[in-house]
C-alpha cells in the first residue's frame, strides 16, 4: 500500500500533476473509477497504490480489484487525461470506498455534475484548483457539462471548502445542490467565483454546516446577473458567519424564496448576522416569500434593496427569535405587495425602534393598496423582550385588504409611541378576528374608518387591552355584516362605545362574554344608544349578550327596547338599571 501523498506547494498552482485520491476497500473488494457519460477524450495512466498501476487507458468506467492486496486504504493517482469523476453513477458502496480527494491535478475536467454525490466519506485536502477549461465540451452531455449542481451533495465528512480563486468558474452554469448537507463543513470560500453565467442556485448550500460550531460561508461580491432560482439556497444551514455582501443580481425575474429560511447557529458557536447591503439590480427581485423565516441571525441589514415588485412578504421573518432589528426597513418599497401574512411572527425581541431606519418609511405603508392578506402580521412581536416603540402603520393603504386575523395580536413594547391607525380605510375587510387581541395598544382610533357590510367577525377584536375608547361613529361604518361579537371588548377599559345614528346590528348571533369584565365599564348614554341600534336592527333570536356592569336608562324607549330583545329570547347580563 503506498503512502499518503502531501502535497507542499501553494495554494491554487497545480504542481503536482496527477489527479490523487484515497479509497478505503474491504476483503475482496473493487473500485471503479465511474467517468462522466460522454467524454471522449480519456487517455490516462493510473498507479492503484497496491503495486500495480495501468498505463493508456482509455476506456471509461475503469475497474480494480484489491482482492490480492486485502482490506485497506490505497492512494491512486492518475496522470494524463482524465475528464472527472462521477460517483452519483456508482454504487453506495463505490461512494463509501471513497475517502480522500487530495490533489486536483493537471488533467483538464469536462464535467463536475454529480461528481462526489453523497461520498459520504471523503474528505477534502486539495490545495491546489482543477482545470475547468474543458467544462462545457462533453459533446455526449451538452446540456450537463457546464453544471456544477450536485457535485459535493451529502459529502458529510468535508469540513474545509476553501475554493477561491478557482479559475474559469465562468463557464459553470448551475450550482443547485452543489454543497447541499455537507454537514460536517467549517469553511465554504468562494471568493472571486465569477458566477456570471449561472442560472439557478438552487438548494446550493441547503442543510450544510457543522452543527456543533456551524460553517463561515465566505461569499461576497458574486456576480449572479443570470440567475433567476435561489430557492432554498441556503436553507437550514449552519452558520458560523456569512458574507453575501455586493452581489449582483439578475435585472428581473429573481426568486429568493427561503435563501436564508432556517439558517442555524452552531450549538457552541457564535451568534450570526445577515448582512445583505451592496447588492445591486434588487427592483429584479419578484419573490422573498420565507426569505429569512426562523433565521437565528441577531440582526438583519437589508439596507438598499428595492422591492418594489415583490407581491409576497408572507413569512419573511417568521419565528426569528434571536432577531432584534431589521437595518434598512425603512426603505422597503409596498408597491406590488398583495400579502404580509406572518410577516414578523414570533419576532419575539424585535424592536421597531432599534435605530434611524429599523422601522418603515413612506414607500411602505402609502403604497399598499394591492395588499390583501395582513393575517398576523405583527403577531408576538416584542412579547419576550417588548421593543421601544410600535411598528409605523400611520398612513398605511389597507383599502384592498380582507384578512386582518390577529394582525397584532400579542403586539408589545415600551417607551411610548401609539399604534396609528386612524387613517386606515379597511373597506373591503372581511374578518378582523383577534385584530389588537392582548396588545400594548392604548388607543386604538377607528372613528374614521369606513367598515364594509363584508365584515362579519370582530371576536376578541381589542380584548385584553388597555384602550378606553372604541369608536364605530362614522356614517360609512356598515356593520351590518358582522355576525360574531364574542369578546370583542373583553377586559378592556372601556368607558366609550360610540356608534352612530344608524348602526347596524342586522347580522349579529352572538355578543357572548362582549364585555364580560367590565372593568370600564361602558357608559350609560353608549350603552342606551347599543340597545337602541340592536332592538331597531336586529331580529335574530336566542341571541346572548354579556356587557357586565353597563347600566341603562330604566323607562322609556331604551327599557322597551331591551325588554323586545329578551321576547325575542335574548339573554341578556349587564349592570341593571342606572
Amino acid at each position: 500500500m503506498s503512502g499518503i501523498i502531501i502535497n507542499p506547494y501553494s495554494y491554487g498552482v497545480a504542481t503536482d500533476e496527477r489527479f490523487i485520491t484515497k479509497w478505503t476497500v474491504g476483503a475482496g473488494q473493487t473500485i471503479t473509477l465511474w467517468s462522466v457519460e460522454g467524454v471522449t477524450s480519456y487517455s490516462y495512466d493510473v498507479d492503484w497504490g497496491d503495486g500495480n498501476s495501468e498505463t493508456g487507458i482509455t476506456t471509461t468506467d475503469k475497474t480494480h480489484d484489491y482482492t490480492a492486496a486485502g482490506a485497506g486504504t490505497y492512494t491512486v493517482s492518475i496522470t494524463g487525461q482524465f475528464g472527472g469523476l462521477k460517483m452519483y453513477r456508482g454504487s453506495t458502496a463505490d461512494r463509501d470506498a471513497l475517502v480522500e480527494l487530495v490533489n486536483w491535478g493537471t488533467s483538464v475536467i469536462n464535467s463536475f455534475w454529480r461528481a462526489y454525490y453523497q461520498c459520504q466519506y471523503m474528505v477534502y485536502s486539495a490545495t491546489d484548483a482543477p482545470d475547468l477549461s474543458g467544462l462545457g465540451s462533453n459533446t455526449g452531455y451538452p446540456g450537463y457539462s457546464h453544471m456544477f449542481n450536485d457535485v459535493f451533495y451529502g459529502c458529510d465528512a468535508i469540513t474545509d471548502l476553501d475554493l477561491s480563486s478557482w479559475s474559469n468558474t465562468n463557464l459553470v452554469t448551475q450550482m443547485s445542490q452543489a454543497f447541499r448537507d455537507c454537514t460536517s463543513l467549517q469553511t465554504l470560500n468562494l471568493t472571486d467565483w465569477n458566477t456570471s453565467n449561472v442560472t439557478t442556485c438552487y438548494y446550493f448550500c441547503r442543510g450544510a454546516g457543522d452543527a456543533t460550531l456551524g460553517c463561515d460561508f465566505i461569499m461576497p461580491d458574486l456576480d449572479f446577473s443570470a440567475c433567476t432560482s435561489f430557492i432554498d439556497g441556503i436553507y437550514g444551514s449552519k452558520v458560523k458567519s456569512i458574507d453575501v455582501t455586493g452581489w449582483t443580481l439578475r435585472a428581473a425575474g429573481v426568486n429568493l424564496q427561503s435563501l436564508f429560511n432556517n439558517t442555524k447557529a452552531g450549538s457552541s458557536g457564535p451568534s450570526f448576522t445577515l448582512d445583505c447591503t451592496g447588492w445591486s439590480n434588487t427592483s429584479g427581485i419578484t419573490n422573498m416569500y420565507q426569505i429569512f423565516r426562523e433565521t437565528d441571525a441577531t440582526s438583519i441589514d437589508i439596507t438598499g434593496i428595492d422591492t418594489s415588485n415583490v407581491p409576497s412578504f408572507g413569512l419573511t421573518f417568521y419565528n426569528c427569535a434571536n432577531l432584534t432589528h431589521i437595518t434598512g426597513l425603512n426603505g422597503l418599497d409596498g408597491t406590488s405587495t398583495t400579502t404580509l401574512y406572518y410577516m414578523f411572527y414570533l419576532c419575539e425581541i424585535l424592536d421597531f425602534g432599534a435605530g434611524a431606519t429599523t422601522n418603515f418609511g413612506t414607500n411602505w405603508g402609502p403604497n399598499l393598496g394591492n395588499c390583501t392578506q395582513f393575517t398576523y402580521t405583527f403577531t408576538s412581536v416584542g412579547l419576550t423582550t417588548p421593543g421601544s416603540a410600535p411598528p409605523n402603520v400611520a398612513n398605511w393603504d389597507v383599502t384592498g385588504g380582507t384578512a386582518f386575523t390577529g394582525m397584532f395580536q400579542n403586539l408589545k413594547w415600551t417607551g411610548g409611541g401609539t399604534l396609528d391607525v386612524s387613517s386606515w380605510n379597511p373597506t373591503s375587510a372581511t374578518t378582523m378576528l383577534q385584530m389588537f387581541y392582548l396588545s400594548s395598544a392604548a388607543v386604538i382610533d377607528t372613528s374614521a374608518w369606513e367598515i364594509p357590510s363584508s365584515l362579519t367577525n370582530l371576536q376578541s377584536f381589542v380584548r385584553d387591552t388597555s384602550i378606553t375608547t372604541l369608536d364605530f361613529s362614522d356614517p360609512n361604518c356598515d356593520l351590518s355584516g358582522v355576525t360574531n361579537w364574542s369578546l370583542a371588548i373583553y377586559n378592556t377599559q372601556i368607558t366609550r362605545f360610540i356608534l352612530h345614528a344608524s348602526s347596524d346590528f342586522s347580522a349579529a348571533t352572538t355578543f357572548y362574554y362582549f364585555d364580560q369584565t367590565g372593568n370600564g365599564p361602558v357608559s350609560t348614554p353608549d350603552y342606551d344608544a347599543f340597545l337602541l341600534r340592536l332592538a331597531a336592527t336586529n331580529s335574530n333570536a336566542g341571541v346572548t349578550l354579556n356587557i357586565v356592569n353597563a347600566k341603562y336608562t330604566g323607562g322609556g324607549a331604551v327599557a322597551t327596547a331591551r325588554a323586545a330583545l329578551i321576547t325575542l329570547g335574548w339573554t341578556i347580563t349587564d349592570g341593571g338599571i342606572a
